[in-house]
């Protein structure tokens, strides 16, 4: 049963990998890096440190589309990105999501302890482990989804957001904002431009140097 299939039956499937080692490395230092030098990206909603809409996350909302649409046998269109950092003794409480998180992502990239994802599924709870890369993709208004009180250190997972083209919450597209929030190929751009600093510092870093810049 190909996973298109299973995530039409079940409104769930697990993908390993969905993200390219090089890219889960990528994301886990540059946001280790945002909030080494401040928080001004984060806020707080009462259960941990969140980033809606940045920059990084978007381009992944937007390259990874395709693939979302090819594991689930539907049409997306992107709503949001969003990216937490939970830390000890966080949880997240038994919940549905709004309509913008009609179809929902998340992915594990960094975490210093297996922390499984909960779903419920027909009145059976489901616990799904991850490892970086990993995505969950599930039916955000169908299944109720939690995670249980967090015994590691940090965990930080990244969330994108979808609505099924032309179904009844299309509206919903870019989070109802008519579009994206910045220009898709200049914050490409400016992705590029930090993953080419991050690989010259790791070069550097292994040659016993200092880092360049």
């Amino acid at each position: 049963m190909s996973n298109a299939e299973l995530f039409q039956k079940n409104k769930y499937v697990q993908v390993e990998g969905l993200l390219d080692p090089h890219l889960v490395q990528f994301l886990g230092s540059y946001y280790k890096y945002a909030l080494d030098k401040g928080i001004e990206h984060f806020g707080r909603d009462g259960t941990s440190l969140n980033g809606y809409g940045e920059a990084a996350a978007d381009v992944a909302l937007y390259a990874t589309r395709e693939k979302i649409e090819k594991n689930t046998g539907l049409e997306l269109m992107p709503a949001f990105s969003f990216v937490r950092l939970y830390k000890k003794g966080e949880n997240l409480r038994r919940h549905l999501d709004r309509g913008a998180n009609e179809i929902n992502v998340t992915i594990q990239i960094s975490g210093s302890t297996p922390w499984p994802l909960g779903v419920e599924v027909d009145g059976q709870d489901v616990l799904i482990n991850q490892q970086h890369g990993d995505a969950l993709i599930y039916h955000g208004l169908k299944l109720p989804h939690w995670r249980d009180e967090y015994e590691g250190e940090e965990h930080l997972q990244l969330i994108l957001a979808y609505v099924i083209k032309d179904g009844e919450n299309a509206r919903f597209s870019f989070d109802g904002k008519g579009g994206p929030f910045y220009t898709p190929g200049a914050a490409t751009l400016t992705i590029k431009k930090r993953l080419i600093r991050f690989a010259a510092n790791v070069r550097s870093w292994l040659r016993g140097e200092g880092r360049k810049y």
